[in-house]
């Protein structure tokens, strides 16, 4: 619910978005989108998910396209610094509960078109 929830206000603002339940899921879309040279501008993804979780997936993503943009989501609170320190890997943390204007904000901010 909280995904498709996510999805509909991104697509609200305009963005285009594909959407995986899983960090497995994710990372094949990714990787197939590349091939497709359709590649995503970023990648939004939460700490904690079925199969892989957000470092892996961000590590993934960071591998097939050093590039890439990732927002990793996390419920960890005042734990997890915003300043890269933690993982190479992620550009940006945002904190649940997350305000969609300031995700709105984020992307617009950080997302490299291709």
């Amino acid at each position: 619910m909280v995904l498709e929830s996510m999805k509909d206000f991104l697509v609200y603002f305009g963005h285009r978005v594909g959407m995986a339940s899983g960090g497995r899921r994710a990372m094949e879309m990714f990787r197939t989108a590349i091939q497709r040279s359709e590649p995503y501008d970023l990648v939004i993804t939460d700490m904690n998910m079925p199969d892989v979780g957000g470092y892996g997936v961000a590590q993934a993503i960071k591998t097939d396209s050093p590039n890439t943009p990732v927002i990793l989501i996390t419920g960890a609170g005042n734990t997890m610094k915003d300043n890269g320190s933690f993982s190479a890997g992620i550009d940006v943390v945002l904190h649940k509960p997350i305000r969609m204007q300031e995700l709105n904000d984020v992307l617009l901010r950080t997302a490299k078109p291709a």
